[in-house]
């Protein structure tokens, strides 16, 4: 026995037939509109050069709207004006029309009966014109594939106009209050309340990127704001660096490097909790067992001891010749600071692989230029507080692996002094292009969860998820990824991040028709059964993310429905060089003299006198 469909099933069949039934109606009166001012095109571009050949169709256009609009009675009281140079006269439209429905016409057997076809229902045709234009809307605004089926909750997919709509309100409110302030992502504006609540860029090389934050740059730099840019390739300090705004390029083999000590990130009043802050960004990693997290902080404390014991002469230069001492004179100068136990010369393999680790963090000074070298004196400390400039942190392929420990240093201590500030302080933005690149920075996560109300935007770029869950881990890239509120996904080929993506994208629960054809043998046993079937989808599948073309993709706002955004392709505007070596100074000697039993006690009672406790 077949059950009869319900009321529900009843009332979506009706109405996708009533939608499915306009859509044909309008379609087939465009379509018999079309055809119909094609041929009436012919026919008077041939009545004009039969018998107007001195025009030589100079009029046609003209012509065209006598014949169109003529006979229309509505349109005939706004065309008035309309006239055309005919034998030295002025036709007005009534009068080329009656010229056109004047006997000539009848003069061959071909046009005579389209032309009688024609003006039986001419007027009428002509004042459907825009009622078919019209209808032509709306199918377009009801459209629906019955695959699609209808929205019941979950998010939708919008077009950036219905997305501006969402955000900043009607043209009744951009009437009133102007355009909306923002920042622009091809034709979406973020408000400036989300910046600070950062942003993901995810995709690969060639999908856009670099690109949309070329895009953020310039708006940036059109606002006045600071600005922190993470820099792997140059591209960056090419188009953005200006000397006349106080940039910094901290590449210490740039010369355009300032100089930089340790100690200017040293205060006084708190050094040993400063040198444990440094000595954390010189030793950094995610260990993952108590093996490894016991040598790295063992690393750590062998760091504080050494720049303890180096406070007496602030010079990297000298810091390079305490760890070049033999270990017995490291282990002597040491004596009285937790490091002294770690590197005893006894505890052979322990104490040599603590203090190895220890000197190639440290031996990353090595880079630094000299107070002469360098025409500025720049601090971290400071310009957090001043905010003067923008900063690059430059790389390039030959020379990221020597830097790439100090300029994680450096990054490390602008976000430090940074969180530090005043909560409302003026808005800065740090750029983090592949920022897999810089590896394991632990002050980013704290930069994306409490530096909202600081002013801090960030803005990170990075190609897969995998990148950040083998330098993060997976708690790590969560926090990495769940943070920024603004997401925008390019085109992706690996498929984990692509199925990444589309979850990041949201889903959607829609209720469409199933339709079940029975059969039979008998007449009575056929018939269609309609019944609604609903179920919950992504709104972008991995695979149309993999598709996606370069400069296109998706923009997902936390509390708003996604949207499709497309970003203008920018050239790259060459400024300034990417890179000016650095002229090479007088090498560090590779060691100092040995100092004596005396000068070893010297440092160690001078040390005790201070009374500092690491």
């Amino acid at each position: 026995m077949r059950l009869a469909p319900s009321p529900a099933a009843q009332f979506q069949a009706t109405k996708t037939r009533a939608v499915l039934g306009a859509q044909l109606f309008f379609q087939a009166m465009l379509t018999i509109l079309a055809l119909w001012i094609g041929l009436v095109t012919a026919l008077v571009w041939h009545q004009v050069g039969l018998y107007l050949p001195q025009l030589d169709h100079v009029y046609f256009g003209r012509w065209m709207v006598c014949s169109i609009l003529g006979d229309t009675p509505f349109l005939n009281h706004f065309t008035w004006w309309i006239g055309i140079p005919f034998n030295g006269d002025h036709l007005r439209l009534d009068a080329a029309s009656a010229w056109l429905n004047g006997p000539a016409w009848y003069r061959h057997s071909f046009y005579e009966a389209f032309y009688h076809a024609a003006t039986n229902g001419w007027g009428l045709a002509v004042d459907l014109i825009p009622i078919g234009f019209l209808g032509l809307l709306i199918g377009w605004r009801l459209r629906q594939h019955p695959s699609r089926g209808d929205h019941l909750r979950g998010l939708q997919l919008l077009t950036p106009r219905e997305h501006n709509r969402q955000l900043h309100g009607g043209a009744i409110r951009r009437l009133l209050y102007g355009q909306p302030a923002g920042l622009l992502l091809g034709k979406t504006v973020i408000p400036h309340s989300y910046e600070c609540e950062h942003f993901l860029i995810t995709g690969n090389p060639g999908s856009g990127k670099s690109t949309t934050i070329r895009s953020m740059l310039r708006q940036i730099a059109a606002w006045s704001q600071s600005a922190i840019v993470i820099d792997p390739e140059g591209e960056y300090v090419l188009e953005f660096y200006s000397a006349e705004r106080g940039d910094w390029i901290l590449n210490p083999l740039d010369a355009r490097c300032p100089y930089w000590s340790p100690w200017s990130e040293l205060r006084d009043e708190s050094f040993a909790v400063d040198a444990a802050a440094m000595a954390a960004s010189l030793i950094r990693g995610r260990p993952r067992n108590e093996s490894e997290r016991f040598f790295q902080d063992s690393t750590r404390t062998v760091v504080e001891a050494i720049l303890h014991v180096a406070r007496d002469n602030p010079d990297p230069a000298a810091l390079m010749n305490l760890v070049s001492l033999p270990r017995e004179q490291l282990h002597a100068a040491l004596r009285g600071t937790p490091a002294y136990a770690l590197i005893d010369p006894q505890a052979h393999d322990q104490g040599a692989g603590i203090l190895g680790t220890a000197t190639n963090a440290i031996k990353t000074f090595v880079h630094l230029p000299k107070r002469e070298q360098a025409s500025r004196t720049w601090s971290a400390r400071q310009w957090a507080q001043d905010r003067r400039g923008w900063i690059f942190l430059p790389s390039q392929e030959d020379i990221g692996e020597a830097i790439r420990t100090l300029q994680g240093l450096w990054l490390d201590c602008l976000i430090r002094w940074l969180m530090t500030a005043q909560i409302g302080s003026d808005q800065t933005w740090v750029m983090a292009d592949e920022l897999a690149s810089l590896g394991h920075q632990p002050q980013i996560e704290k930069l994306l969860t409490r530096g909202r109300k600081r002013g801090l935007a960030v803005v990170i770029g990075l190609q897969n998820v995998s990148q950040l869950q083998a330098i993060y881990g997976r708690e790590g890239c969560i926090t990495l990824t769940s943070s920024p509120s603004t997401k925008i996904i390019l085109r992706v080929d690996e498929t984990e991040t692509a199925k990444w993506a589309s979850e990041l994208i949201g889903s959607h629960e829609i209720e469409r028709l199933t339709m079940t054809q029975l059969a039979g043998l008998s007449t009575y046993r056929e018939g269609v059964n309609l019944q609604p079937h609903r179920s919950i989808e992504p709104l972008v599948l991995p695979d149309e993310i993999k598709l996606l073309h370069p400069f296109t993709g998706y923009l997902c706002l936390a509390g708003h429905h996604r949207t499709t955004v497309r970003i203008p392709e920018l050239y790259l505007t060459r400024r300034q060089p990417v890179f000016i070596p650095r002229a090479a100074g007088k090498p560090l000697p590779p060691s100092s003299p040995e100092p004596g039993e005396a000068e070893i006690a010297a440092q160690i009672t001078a040390r005790a006198a201070r009374q500092v406790e690491l």
